[in-house]
């Protein structure tokens, strides 16, 4: 019998398999709820990925310093920039779209900012935060309405907004 009302995640799940080693599925009492649970999961390494992270961080005095590698330009698709915004993303109210860029430099962000403005015509502005340090990308409402359009009859930006 399956755990947990016939909630069975074993790794041997189509989508899973090969990426996971283990699946925990466990009841949480402290969320109040006979249908509410976690997931955790332990996760396999891909070696032959190694050159991304190896792009992005770089050890400078033996800490990590994150980059925006000099390669970024034949990565920055537009289906790249739709799960970018998916995961670093937010639509301001009546101000346009930001994409968090704070483990960034200055420079990198700026960038960044160039090159989608170069590669797809967006307006772009590079902002503050709030914190020392730390800034973000911000793309104009005019702008990030007409290209998120344009994408979503092609299908590349489906799940973006």
């Amino acid at each position: 019998m399956a755990p947990y009302g016939g909630h069975d995640w074993r790794p041997t799940h189509p989508l899973l398999r090969g990426r996971a080693t283990t699946i925990v599925l466990k009841h949480d009492p402290a969320l109040r709820g006979a249908a509410k649970f976690n997931f955790r999961l332990s996760l396999f390494t891909f070696t032959s990925l190694a050159w991304i992270h190896d792009g992005f961080y770089h050890n400078v005095d033996g800490k990590q310093i994150k980059r925006v590698p000099e390669w970024i330009h034949l990565y920055l698709t537009p289906l790249s920039i739709a799960h970018w915004f998916m995961q670093d993303g937010s639509r301001q109210a009546g101000q346009g779209v930001s994409f968090a860029t704070n483990s960034f430099t200055h420079e990198d962000t700026v960038r960044l900012a160039e090159l989608l403005t170069s590669m797809y015509g967006l307006k772009t502005s590079v902002i503050k935060t709030g914190k020392e340090g730390q800034w973000r990308i911000s793309i104009w409402k005019r702008i990030y309405a007409r290209f998120f359009a344009n994408r979503r009859s092609s299908h590349e930006f489906i799940y973006a907004l």
